[in-house]
């Protein structure tokens, strides 16, 4: 995927260094104008497949995290109810750790998608969009009004796979497992 997305984000800064980019031009002109022509097409496509992808992932991706989540809490509450026989607490902790290891592997395909996504707005931009005729400039403007609402993968529409929220996941299972410390003692 990131061969075919530096491929596309090349493309997009030759076919808007040409200020001369028409549909009539000559033979060399109109290819670029195919090249610009393809770039949008392959994200319009890109878009469509993401949101099918997303639709598709929605409740597997909520079933996943909450289990994940539930599971981290158990394993919390484990972990400090074994704390006066050592291996069982190091055992549950290793666990804990593997759960939190596996929600970060869950928010990461996301964070990657963001990424690419704000990336391509940030290519448009910076390429010379202000040379190119007006019928492109509208196209990638149009592109770039779209890449500036990042794509992002979702668990039922109630957690945003990234790792942001990761982060703040994280966190709050800490917050807990150091609350359950304190009331054991």
């Amino acid at each position: 995927m990131r061969c075919n997305s530096d491929k596309y984000r090349y493309k997009i800064r030759k076919a808007t260094e040409n200020n001369n980019v028409t549909k009539n031009g000559g033979a060399s002109k109109a290819n670029e104008y195919q090249d610009f022509r393809q770039c949008v097409i392959v994200h319009n496509k890109a878009i469509k497949f993401f949101e099918f992808l997303d639709n598709l992932n929605r409740k597997n991706y909520l079933i996943q995290i909450g289990l994940n989540m539930i599971g981290i809490s158990i394993t919390a509450f484990q972990t400090v109810v074994h704390l006066l026989e050592p291996d069982q607490a190091f055992r549950y902790c290793i666990f804990f750790a593997a759960q939190n290891f596996h929600l970060f592997i869950l928010s990461l395909p996301g964070q990657v998608l963001v990424d690419y996504s704000l990336d391509l707005a940030t290519n448009i931009y910076m390429s010379q969009w202000y040379q190119a005729p007006l019928e492109v400039q509208r196209l990638l403007r149009t592109m770039q009004i779209r890449c500036s609402k990042p794509c992002s993968l979702t668990a039922g529409g109630l957690y945003e796979m990234n790792i942001e929220n990761f982060g703040m996941t994280f966190k709050t299972c800490m917050s807990y497992f150091t609350m359950l410390l304190s009331m054991k003692q």
